[in-house]
């Protein structure tokens, strides 16, 4: 572990390797002239635990402090941790058990990034990688693998690296890049890799200035350092790096132009992506790299810098202010590029069309529940939509369930970014005769195909203001229904209910009636929020949220946090303008 002018994080980086799961390590300190009082840190943890071990050099930089550290190091395996991040769980003490299993050259672990507010967020490519566990595969069958091109989070066979003779590059930046490509290479020959699904590595992300961080040496020094990786991969594999790079790397870079890098960085980034994408073949880059990615290199390539600001100043990387269609049976957006300013149809990327579904309500009916689900795929815009639902139970599908299309359209409270979000909302109908007496929760799985791809997921999310986040009874058959995440689920208190049975719109007055007698009036104005102390009865409950219009003003009545009921109020509107639709 290189350390260097880490004070403020050292401390927890250190705890956190005392505390991680194998107990048999050594922690190699290696104090790269740190300026700051980082030393006394880890001599203070050293006097506590014999594992540390301290080597002190003068500053050399990030290589050269790595390379010190594996040359004191003596165990059978290697990991790398930099000073300013953490290391959680059993995750190495498993890396070593599948390595001392398979024979294979290194294991590689998940990693999330750990922002100063504490919001972890890892990035979709990294729980793409880890989403099944895989023994002794490498880059010619997985080229998969690739996209973790960090130092760490990995665990080495020390006889493979020594054997292999591998080092960090020294006085570089990005040095991590060509020793990752060299181990995957070498690793073909050697056993492959392992990978290990259990997440162990939190990478601290340290906010920089755009200055400091998006300097025209900072994107020459990361794109160098890239090229000159590919150069040891064979072609499959060097061509799927380079697509990695292009659609998950570079974007942070092009959306540093937006924020005002300066234009010596933009034209540096311009022909590091000319440079990545004659690796590539024509088309490839439609797989993985979004579609309005594709169009801002169309003007940094050309070096055209001034129409690259002009791109993204214009909210050109908003997907939703493109118009959707479908080309070729493909669905694109139509954005503004260099060759074609008014605009070309471009594919969508995969992974820009994952499924959103939301349990907008559940009504709770004699023989079954009816719960209407908002399910589409994001970005798309297309009438050609259809789907299908199971109940399931852990990873089990056990029963086919009926789905009808319903009219309502929730994309006016709820933000509908494409026209046919209004069109896909399906009544999902689970027979109580299914909740059988076993006990364990049950969830919905949703598929839906839309504009020729089809998407599947578990719905989880709800929406707060209906009555799928309220937890409702299923008769008497001790289930329940609804909650976050929404799932049907045996011996759960249900939610309070009250007297509120309806609700009146008349004019600007609402009236919340619980009998022939009993009312709690208000007038309500558009933009206002309203809260109730009174709790709808099971009846209104089933029809949350609620939308009423008048001439003067449009209410939602939701449930709130609390149970109670909120009153959402605001001038009547022609339902488009309170979506987004793209160009209107």
């Amino acid at each position: 572990m290189p350390v260097y002018a880490v004070e403020d994080y050292l401390e927890r980086c250190l705890v956190s390797l005392r505390r991680q799961g194998l107990d048999d390590v050594e922690i190699v300190v290696v104090d790269d002239g740190s300026p700051d009082g980082s030393l006394r840190i880890a001599q203070r943890h050293a006097k506590k635990d014999p594992r540390i071990v301290i080597v002190q050099q003068e500053n050399a930089g990030l290589g050269a402090a790595r390379n010190a550290g594996v040359a004191a190091a003596t165990g059978e395996f290697l990991t790398f941790v930099d000073s300013d991040d953490e290391v959680r769980g059993p995750g190495y003490a498993l890396a070593v058990t599948s390595l001392r299993t398979s024979g294979a050259a290194f294991a590689v672990l998940p990693y999330t990034r750990l922002h100063a507010s504490g919001r972890t967020a890892q990035p979709a490519w990294i729980a793409d990688l880890y989403a099944t566990p895989r023994v002794a595969v490498d880059i010619t069958t997985y080229p998969q693998l690739l996209v973790h091109a960090t130092a760490w989070s990995k665990v080495y066979r020390r006889s493979f690296w020594d054997e292999g003779g591998f080092s960090f590059p020294v006085g570089v930046l990005y040095e991590d890049q060509e020793v990752t490509t060299q181990t995957h290479a070498a690793a073909i020959e050697a056993g492959g890799v392992d990978v290990v699904p259990v997440l162990t590595y939190l990478w601290r992300v340290r906010e920089q200035s755009i200055t400091r961080e998006f300097s025209a040496a900072t994107i020459e020094a990361f794109l160098g350092a890239v090229l000159r990786s590919l150069e040891v991969l064979p072609v499959p594999a060097r061509r799927e790096r380079a697509r990695q790079v292009l659609s998950n790397d570079v974007p942070h870079y092009v959306r540093a132009v937006a924020r005002g890098a300066e234009d010596a960085f933009a034209a540096a980034l311009g022909r590091g992506v000319a440079a990545l994408l004659a690796e590539t073949e024509p088309g490839e880059l439609a797989l993985e790299c979004p579609a309005e990615m594709r169009a801002a290199y169309t003007w940094l390539v050309a070096g055209d810098v001034a129409g690259a600001r002009a791109f993204l100043d214009g909210e050109g990387l908003v997907v939703a202010t493109h118009d959707g269609g479908v080309v070729d049976g493909e669905p694109t957006i139509t954005v503004p590029t260099r060759t074609h300013p008014e605009g070309e149809p471009l594919v969508l990327s995969q992974r820009q069309t994952p499924l959103d579904a939301t349990a907008l309500r559940a009504v709770v009916g004699p023989d079954s529940v009816d719960v209407h689900v908002w399910g589409y795929l994001r970005h798309v815009e297309s009438p050609d939509l259809s789907s299908r639902a199971w109940l399931v139970r852990g990873e089990q599908r056990l029963t086919e369930l009926t789905v009808a299309r319903s009219d309502e359209k929730p994309g006016d409270r709820l933000r509908a970014t494409r026209a046919c979000n209004d069109e896909a909302v399906w009544v999902v109908t689970v027979p109580v005769s299914e909740l059988d007496a076993d006990g364990a929760a049950l969830r919905l799985e949703l598929e839906v195909t839309h504009a020729g791809r089809t998407r599947t997921a578990v719905v989880e999310n709800v929406d707060a203001g209906g009555s799928a986040a309220a937890v409702q009874p299923v008769g008497e058959t001790g289930w329940t229904v609804g909650g976050a995440p929404f799932r049907l689920e045996r011996d759960r208190e249900p939610s309070a209910v009250g007297p509120v049975d309806h609700v009146v719109l008349d004019g600007a007055a609402l009236t919340l009636r619980a009998g022939p007698a009993a009312a709690a009036s208000t007038n309500v104005r558009p933009g206002s929020v309203e809260s109730f102390e009174e709790r709808p009865s099971a009846s209104l409950l089933a029809e949350l949220p609620l939308r009423l219009r008048s001439d003067q003003v449009v209410v939602h009545v939701v449930l709130t946090a609390t149970g109670s009921l909120g009153v959402e109020a605001r001038e009547p509107l022609p339902h488009e303008q309170l979506t987004v639709y793209g160009t209107r």
